[in-house]
């Protein structure tokens, strides 16, 4: 509540409204989602609810999936072809103006709606019974996936999309308890720090084995791998991913647990197994028959006399079960919302790609960043972020594309203050040692700052401390990622014009809120 003191009294039944706010008695009033809505409001750094805006808590490593139902990244437009599909975890909607139409271009001489995509975390692809891939992401232990057994092997893998690029120190993989199911016999872990939006371009995922199993498992319910990075600084901790696919490599089909005969008809025709059925030599000897198909089995089996008829092994089927999974990494990347959260991204002189692309989570989109240097009067290289509102930054991690690493940077921050002259206060954060990465030639590098350092710009340049320019461009940057922890130093939040009741003057201008210990409201 904005309390205005201009000391009228307006009976609430007579409030008025405006886009942002409500007029009630003496006070403005904002305290609905689609009321902030039309404020100006720095969206990386808040979380705006029924009960209306708190700070956004940043955190540092945690399991990335509990972001599953509030994540949402924003795709450039996407053109399908003819038998070309989203990936199951893209969101479709009819792209609005601020007036709430929906936009329109012309297409074969017809207009059509602008589509916004979206994606999500959540199963993206999945090569066998899809209706169930969920349930590994939804903490239940006692729901699951299961590949279907009439479906081959080949099919038996589902997809996670994390829906950005993201540093993942450990991978949990977990199966259903004792009596629900069993693990998988064999699986491998493959994953990618991109992913294609299009579901029938999966082949174009450059996958790598980040984890297995080479010995059959019967037992064994929880499988924790540990990750690292290629290419890596000493201080870089996790793997770069976006895209996580779990195959189930070996299965024991319908030999999963040998029980007794009684105990076989009473499951349900769905559970049961293989019989396996013996035949017997002249000397009491057993071997099992085997034939190309088993309905074939039997019936070798009966037409046996009675003293060659050996046991019969009955099988409960494997039921290889996935419970869910956790992705334990560092996910709250400021980068990515810097642009919605009404920040700004630029860089001086020409540049052949945006700079956004470096700070959008999409680690195969790149910025090639110029090397700093004087170009026809213009300071070549130099890029400015503006965060949007102030944070207390802890790490920046810069990773860059095949082989164009950077071969040295410098990064400064400032609070947007400036200093005697009118020129912006600025404070070295990097370290000596990146002013030259010639030697080592790292892709990724992991810079933290103890105790993390309050700013409300950044600024970064690369160089060739060798050449200075000459055959090096630039690296390609596929992401600068920034970290923080705890809340934002300071937001700022914009309402839009406040018309007040005629004639009146403002006398006090007051606020009623909660604020958390340590916080204050201006």
């Amino acid at each position: 509540y904005l309390h205005t003191g201009w000391g009228i009294n307006v009976h609430p039944a007579a409030a008025q409204s405006g886009k942002g706010y409500q007029l009630v008695g003496d006070h403005i009033v904002v305290n609905t989602p689609s009321e902030w809505a039309n404020w100006s409001l720095p969206f990386h750094a808040i979380e705006v609810t029924d009960e209306g805006v708190a700070p956004h808590l940043f955190r540092q490593r945690y399991n990335l999936l509990d972001d599953r139902e509030t994540f949402v990244r924003t795709l450039p437009e996407i053109n399908l072809r003819k038998k070309e599909h989203f990936i199951l975890n893209v969101d479709s909607t009819e792209t609005l103006d601020v007036r709430g139409n929906i936009i329109t271009k012309k297409k074969s001489g017809v207009f059509i709606p602008v589509w916004t995509y979206q994606v999500r975390m959540g199963i993206s692809r999945v090569g066998s019974n899809a209706a169930t891939a969920a349930n590994i992401l939804d903490g239940d232990p006692n729901t699951y996936w299961e590949p279907d057994p009439n479906d081959l092997i080949d099919d038996w893998w589902v997809e996670v999309d994390l829906g950005r690029v993201v540093p993942v120190d450990s991978l949990v993989v977990r199966f259903v308890d004792e009596e629900l199911g069993d693990p998988f016999t064999k699986f491998r872990l493959l994953t990618s720090p991109w992913q294609v939006p299009v579901l029938e371009k999966s082949r174009d995922i450059g996958f790598e084995l980040s984890g297995l199993t080479t010995i059959p498992n019967k037992d064994q319910r929880q499988f924790e791998f540990a990750l690292t990075q290629q290419s890596a600084d000493p201080e870089w901790t996790g793997q770069l991913m976006e895209t996580i696919r779990i195959i189930v490599s070996d299965t024991r089909g319908g030999r999963g647990r040998l029980i007794g005969e009684e105990e076989w008809l009473a499951l349900d025709p769905n559970e049961r197994g293989d019989i396996v059925y013996f035949a017997e030599d002249k000397v009491g000897f057993e071997e099992p028959i085997v034939e190309k198909e088993k309905s074939e089995e039997k019936a070798v089996y009966e037409a046996l006399s009675q003293e060659r008829q050996g046991r019969k092994e009955f099988y409960i089927r494997e039921r290889p079960r996935l419970a869910d999974i956790e992705v334990w990494g560092w996910g709250d990347n400021v980068s990515t919302g810097i642009i919605s959260g009404g920040g700004n991204i630029t860089v001086t002189g020409s540049s052949a790609t945006s700079p956004g692309a470096a700070f959008d989570g999409d680690f195969k989109s790149v910025f090639q960043h110029a090397v700093r240097e004087r170009v026809s009067f213009i300071e070549r290289g130099i890029l400015i972020i503006d965060l949007g509102a102030t944070f207390w930054l802890d790490a920046m991690r810069l990773a860059t594309a095949g082989a164009d690493q950077s071969e040295g940077y410098a990064v400064r921050s400032s609070l947007g203050d400036f200093d005697t002259n009118g020129l912006l206060r600025w404070r070295k954060l990097s370290p000596p040692m990146r002013e030259d990465n010639t030697l080592e030639r790292y892709n990724n590098i992991l810079d933290a700052y103890d105790p993390p350092t309050k700013m409300k710009l950044l600024e970064v340049i690369q160089f060739n401390p060798v050449s200075r320019g000459g055959y090096y461009v630039g690296p390609d940057v596929s992401e600068y990622m920034l970290f923080s922890e705890g809340y934002a130093a300071e937001v700022v939040l914009t309402s839009d014009l406040i018309e007040v009741p005629a004639g009146r003057n403002l006398g006090a201008i007051t606020w009623e809120a909660e604020t958390p210990p340590g916080t204050q409201l201006e």
